[in-house]
């Protein structure tokens, strides 16, 4: 993907235009997260985000829902060993803004795949406008970014816009029309996962427990 092209300016346009809509029906609650690694953070924080690729790009919907409860069981296990319930809110609440700012995006290019999307202009308006012709590797940046952002092992800020993006995507392919009142209900990317998957106390416990045998 050419940074230089009209694509990549339209793209952030859209995610900054997302954040406009968020303001609009949802306000900040738990503040900015700001906290130090340690190595339960880190660990767990990368099962997270190989679980989270391994939901999306599961062959099939069983395979999905189990990646997912991975996620979950992976986040509150780091959570519980590394977090207070006031920077774990916070940190899901950084992956509500800026995740699904991000999704915004990644759903426009699906959309635009699905709709059989054709510009309206051409490179004699713009030479720099390739009419999304490279959707596909827009989504494959994602795929890199999520990668990148968990092996990231002193971070805890900046995993939110992929991490995020990924949880939305998950839901929307194992639950679609989850967004109809999102924002309004006040619930959290992850606590949406855990209601639709059903993953309630001791289930989500078993998951848990089997990690290390998934993710050595």
């Amino acid at each position: 993907v050419n940074p230089r092209h009209s694509e990549n300016q339209i793209l952030i346009n859209i995610h900054e235009l997302f954040h406009c809509f968020q303001r609009g029906i949802y306000r900040y609650r738990f503040g900015n997260l700001r906290i130090n690694t340690d190595l339960d953070y880190a660990v767990w924080s990368e099962v997270e985000g190989l679980a989270l690729e391994k939901a999306l790009l599961a062959p099939d919907e069983a395979e999905a829902r189990a990646r997912a409860a991975d996620f979950l069981a992976a986040r509150r296990l780091k959570q519980a060993a590394s977090m207070t319930p006031l920077e774990g809110n916070q940190e899901s609440e950084d992956d509500l803004m800026e995740g699904t700012a991000v999704y915004s995006t990644t759903r426009t290019l699906e959309l635009m795949k699905e709709g059989g999307y054709k510009p309206l202009i051409g490179k004699a308006d713009d030479p720099w406008f390739e009419g999304f012709a490279q959707a596909d590797a827009y989504f494959n940046k994602e795929i890199k970014a999520l990668t990148e952002a968990r092996g990231a092992s002193m971070e805890a800020k900046m995993k939110c816009y992929q991490y995020g993006n990924f949880q939305a995507l998950i839901l929307s392919r194992l639950f679609p029309g989850w967004q109809d009142g999102f924002f309004q209900s006040g619930k959290l990317l992850s606590g949406v996962l855990v209601e639709r998957l059903g993953l309630r106390g001791r289930a989500l416990t078993d998951v848990g427990e089997a990690l290390k045998d998934r993710y050595p």
